[in-house]
């Protein structure tokens, strides 16, 4: 079986997380994380590292731990194994390693990113059925209209039955297509609000026409609704939950509390996602959790 391997420099000292790689949901098996841990402009002693672990904190908020079984260290670096569990929800994945001395010592290294692509065989989708009576009336009165003029007037199989028959197949299969088509997909996703920049999602399997974001932070008592339209607008409503006060932006995000405020808004929309560009934090902190409802039609 073909398996992919990613090289991974894990740092001692903490910096700014580097992206690493991304991965698809529900493969299984195929992923290889290759692991050198530097100090500095030097590679550690390894010799010195008894066990490791890893530690994924999922985009759901669910942290998963390596399984030792699957975990490797030897002279030359930590080789891992990655199961189902560390790529079971789609979206960013923050990681880092735990090395352990003979003595119980431990040390954390840098923390390094990588993100989780959604699996399209079964996509968290909704199914819209606005149009399927109308279309079905449609297709039916196509054939009824081809079935009276084939009676009255053209023989069969001349020329303009074919045409007829073609004309009516054509509208059976645009009809199915339809059918099939995924017409809403809901995306959950985390960000620490002390980071700011764009966050890319490129997950979706079609073009937005529109976006509800439900964003919170935890214990943070901040909590905002936005939505997005496909002419670019954006709105949001945000809610101080330690006090009846209520705020509104031309944006996507807007967490607010007694410490501060984090801003964000929708751009670069695309065929399979879009980005989110988050401002700087005026004073509040913690991990924001959204919930997005991209909409086609």
């Amino acid at each position: 079986m073909i398996k992919r391997t990613f090289e991974i420099t894990a740092r001692i000292e903490q910096g700014q997380i580097p992206f690493c790689f991304q991965c698809v949901q529900n493969d299984k098996d195929v992923y290889m994380l290759r692991i050198r841990i530097t100090d500095g402009d030097k590679e550690i002693d390894y010799t010195q590292v008894s066990s490791a672990t890893i530690t994924f904190a999922l985009a759901n908020g669910a942290v998963v731990q390596s399984d030792p079984t699957r975990l490797t260290v030897s002279a030359t670096g930590i080789i891992y194994q990655m199961g189902t569990s560390e790529i079971a929800c789609p979206g960013k994945v923050l990681a880092s390693i735990q090395l352990f001395g003979s003595s119980g010592e431990r040390l954390t290294t840098a923390r390094f990113r990588f993100e989780v692509v959604a699996d399209l065989i079964t996509p968290g989708a909704v199914q819209s059925e606005s149009h399927f009576p109308l279309l079905q009336q449609l297709v039916a009165d196509v054939e009824q209209l081809k079935q009276d003029i084939v009676d009255t007037q053209i023989p069969d199989g001349s020329i303009m039955d074919v045409k007829l028959s073609n004309a009516a197949g054509q509208i059976k299969q645009r009809f199915a297509a339809h059918k099939a088509e995924n017409v809403s997909h809901l995306i959950e996703l985390i960000r620490d609000v002390s980071i700011s920049g764009v966050q890319t999602i490129s997950s979706l399997p079609f073009k937005p026409k529109s976006l509800i974001c439900i964003a919170s932070i935890e214990l943070k008592k901040a909590f905002s609704i936005g939505f997005w339209a496909e002419n670019n607008a954006q709105f949001v409503k945000s809610i101080r939950l330690d006090m009846p006060e209520a705020f509104k932006s031309a944006k996507i995000v807007y967490l607010r509390n007694t410490s501060g405020y984090i801003l964000a808004e929708i751009q670069n929309v695309t065929e399979t996602g879009f980005e989110i560009n988050w401002g700087v934090s005026t004073g509040i902190t913690g991990t924001a959790t959204l919930f997005i409802l991209a909409s086609t039609h």
